[in-house]
């Protein structure tokens, strides 16, 4: 097996993200520990785990109930991978199939975060910096094996062989596509900074590389789950549906580093690396007259960056409102996407998919109360 070649510690590392992806699945009610040594020790456990998971996992038998206690318990807020439940839930009576493969989507976005990590090294309490590069990549493609792995057995077991082939197909091709956006940032210092600045359409290009993309694998997954037929109608409609989810998820995330700038007990991670951001290309773009934008370069190009004096320079413009634009077209967006399939509404999974789309753009309201802006 995968984990007899590997050293003890890795192993150790393995189990404790193993945890990590059940307990973001809701699984609380599991003995976790208990159930990752399982999986460690046998092969077969992943039968015997996936068995009962509908009956155990986050209220999912209360669908047909649609009281606020299942309601919330079905968004799944806490972990967006349960887009891939509730768009399988909305096309078929049982959704309990596709959670396998939310658990598989979990684990290779684990994997994907760690190699992002190794990329960036931008975060001191990330693993990387505590355990190395080595040992973190060993985690990271042992993540992303047992991602496929658990991925390739649930689509065989509810697709036909081509239609698993290409739904996996897909797969790889969301990853090449997110390698791109990752390209792009390695390739970002060589292009001149007044340029990046000056170009805001070229950060929705990389949002939309690096995230959206793999956000419109979980609906795009959990649908066709559900209709069993990868060229069904509706499946574009929930493909898109989450590529707009993970644009408003992204956007918001670059908003909310944006707005913690401007406290001096947690300063934006993006401004103190220098990394441009889409509210930050807004703005740059919009100070006035020209002398402010020269004194924004000399701030930005400054060793170490006075940050303190960059918030001060940008903190009147309207970047916040237009990130905020931005990111109500793609939420309108996603709920139109919706509404091809359902146009009122009428499943309680496509109302619990924009209750957990709304809710996180809720968290706005929170960013703005705890920030200076």
């Amino acid at each position: 097996m995968l984990y007899d070649e590997l050293p003890q510690q890795i192993k150790e590392l393995v189990s404790f993200h193993l945890n990590e992806a059940f307990q973001r699945l809701s699984l609380q009610k599991l003995v976790v520990g208990e159930t990752c040594s399982l999986f460690l020790e046998n092969s077969s456990a992943w039968d015997l785990q996936f068995a009962n998971l509908g009956r155990i996992a986050s209220g999912l038998q209360d669908l047909e109930n649609e009281t606020p206690s299942s309601q919330t318990k079905i968004t799944l807020i806490d972990n967006l991978s349960g887009l891939v439940v509730l768009s399988c839930g909305a096309c078929c009576p049982n959704p309990e199939m596709a959670l396998p493969g939310a658990a598989a989507l979990d684990l290779i976005f684990m994997a994907a975060g760690l190699f992002d990590d190794i990329q960036d090294q931008d975060k001191s309490n990330s693993l990387v910096a505590k355990v190395g590069i080595g040992q973190t990549l060993n985690i990271a493609l042992t993540l992303l094996l047992l991602g496929q792995n658990l991925l390739t057995k649930t689509l065989a077991e509810n697709l036909l062989g081509a239609e698993a082939l290409e739904l996996l197909n897909r797969l790889n091709h969301c990853l090449l596509v997110g390698i791109k956006g990752q390209m792009l940032d390695l390739q970002e210092t060589q292009i001149p900074l007044q340029d990046r600045l000056e170009n805001s359409d070229f950060h929705l290009l990389k949002t939309g590389l690096k995230a959206a993309t793999i956000f419109s694998y979980l609906t795009e997954l959990g649908a066709t789950l559900g209709l069993k037929d990868h060229n069904h109608k509706f499946v574009s409609c929930y493909c898109q549906f989450g590529f707009a989810v993970g644009m408003v998820a992204q956007l918001i995330a670059d908003l909310g580093d944006f707005l913690d700038s401007g406290k001096s007990d947690n300063r934006g991670r993006d401004l103190r690396n220098r990394m441009t951001t889409l509210p930050t290309t807004y703005a740059y773009q919009s100070l006035e007259p020209e002398i402010k934008r020269q004194t924004f370069l000399t701030l930005w190009q400054t060793v170490p960056i006075p940050l303190e004096e960059i918030v001060q320079l940008i903190k009147p413009t309207p970047a916040v409102s237009q990130t905020i634009g931005q990111i109500t077209r793609y939420t309108v967006e996603a709920e139109n996407f919706l509404r091809v399939v359902d146009p009122e509404l009428e499943k309680v999974e496509h109302r619990s998919m924009l209750n957990l789309l709304y809710t996180f753009v809720g968290s706005l309201k929170g960013l703005f109360l705890q920030t200076g802006f």
